[in-house]
């Protein structure tokens, strides 16, 4: 079963009465808002949901939590043409500090696009250690700005931590980040894949706080990506609880 209180833990520490979560896509919405750890966060705080298809009526309709303290918003990605340059032509040409891992090395070789094998030249002429993923998301902390709209909820609400699933690697999880930052929330992800920090690692916005599945996952994101130890929590994983404590499950009856 996943162990939920870790990341509940470090929330708790931050003191925050009010939690915004953003969710990319349907699965980051069947993992999270079907999850045991949604209804504890909802339990404890007031928790504001943000998706692209999700609103209060939506959320009534598919059966997801109903209750005072949460509330669905339909929101979509504000600066799209932006994110979409950020990453297609900026990020995965010519962020270089990932390199050395044989995945990468692998996916310089896979057939692109005309535009895409010239910046990928040009990137290949810049020193890697200067070449970071890190170095793309401070760029765009000074590009991308919160809309007057992202600005009044977050003072309307006064949210202390901003969720999302993976750190980044969408663009709509992407531009909450990096908002989350301007306005100095906090933040944490906490649905990740397994194989999500070795994959994409050019995408990623390194978010204050991390949940992964295992040690291994920890071991990447301390060795790759540089999160210090005690912000990287591991809980198991969200998406596969459900299946070890069904009453109906042999799984979960240990038969």
């Amino acid at each position: 079963t996943i162990k939920i209180g870790g990341v509940i833990t470090k929330i708790q520490k931050i003191m925050t009465k009010t939690i915004f979560i953003f969710l990319a896509q349907f699965s980051h919405y069947s993992d999270v808002l079907r999850s045991n750890l949604f209804p504890e966060l909802a339990r404890d705080f007031k928790v504001i949901v943000f998706s692209p298809v999700l609103d209060s009526d939506a959320a009534r309709r598919d059966g997801y939590l109903q209750k005072d303290n949460v509330e669905y918003l339909k929101w979509s990605l504000k600066y799209p043409k932006f994110w979409m340059i950020m990453d297609k032509y900026l990020r995965v040409p010519f962020v270089r500090e990932f390199d050395h891992l044989s995945y990468i090395q692998w996916f310089y070789k896979r057939p692109h696009g005309k535009k895409r094998r010239v910046l990928m030249i040009l990137g290949a002429i810049l020193p890697k250690r200067l070449m970071t993923a890190g170095l793309f998301t401070w760029l765009e902390g000074k590009l991308a700005h919160p809309p007057e709209e992202f600005r009044k909820l977050v003072e309307r609400y006064r949210p202390s931590l901003l969720v999302t699933a993976t750190p980044g690697f969408t663009q709509f999880e992407a531009e909450a980040i990096i908002f989350a930052k301007q306005v100095g929330i906090k933040t944490v992800a906490i649905n990740l894949n397994y194989d999500n920090l070795t994959s994409n690692l050019k995408l990623m916005r390194k978010t204050d706080y991390l949940g992964v599945w295992n040690n291994l996952m920890k071991k990447e994101a301390l060795d790759l990506h540089h999160y210090p130890e005690e912000r990287v929590s591991v809980n198991g994983c969200l998406r596969f609880d459900h299946y070890f404590q069904s009453e109906t499950n042999p799984i979960a009856r240990n038969e």
